[in-house]
């Protein structure tokens, strides 16, 4: 696949997002696609604001002790941000982790919940965004799932590998990425 520039980070994932939504046949409204390109541009660019380094459970954990608003609202934004980011773009991750994606899943819909909760409180623009956030949580796993394409593997491992996430998962993307390798998977149905 050759790069073709599209002007900014922005853009790209405006465009990746758009293809995804279609291979993951689910639509998004223009305030959640916004947010969700806002997030895969921040955790994009390398600061100290990207995914977290600590397990997400210790993050959750440091919640309880902080009172100001602004403040709580900006972490639990953080952890369903990474929660969010993690399972669509690095589901793999977890089990070397020691955590499954369900649990990790878990954590971001409760982060998104309470969000919704202070957001509305203090007329936080994202007060209508963060409910829909955890109402589609798994949607918008596969969603983001869809939004990087999977190279095709180029040895023997890499296919071993791709094929036991692809049984493991049925993503589609997998599948394509298996037979644009040339492997036959007769038990797909591909978009």
């Amino acid at each position: 696949m050759a790069l073709k520039p599209c002007g900014n980070l922005e853009g790209y994932f405006y465009e990746r997002l758009r293809l995804a939504q279609c291979r993951a046949s689910h639509r998004t409204d223009r305030a959640i696609e916004h947010y969700l390109v806002e997030m895969l541009v921040r955790f994009g660019r390398v600061d100290d604001e990207g995914l977290t380094s600590q397990p997400l459970c210790y993050e959750v954990g440091e919640l309880e002790g902080v009172a100001d608003l602004a403040e709580r609202l900006r972490r639990l934004r953080r952890v369903g941000d990474t929660a969010l980011f993690t399972c669509g773009l690095f589901p793999e991750s977890l089990p070397r982790r020691g955590v499954s994606a369900s649990y990790v899943a878990w954590m971001g819909r409760r982060a998104y919940g309470e969000a919704g909760a202070l957001a509305y409180l203090s007329e936080s623009p994202f007060g209508r965004v963060y409910p829909r956030l955890d109402r589609d949580f798994l949607a918008l796993v596969r969603v983001l799932s869809e939004v990087l394409e999977e190279p095709p593997p180029r040895c023997t491992d890499d296919v071993v590998r791709v094929y036991r996430r692809w049984r493991e998962t049925g993503s589609k993307k997998l599948a394509r990425s298996l037979r644009r390798a040339g492997i036959q998977l007769h038990d797909v149905e591909e978009n």
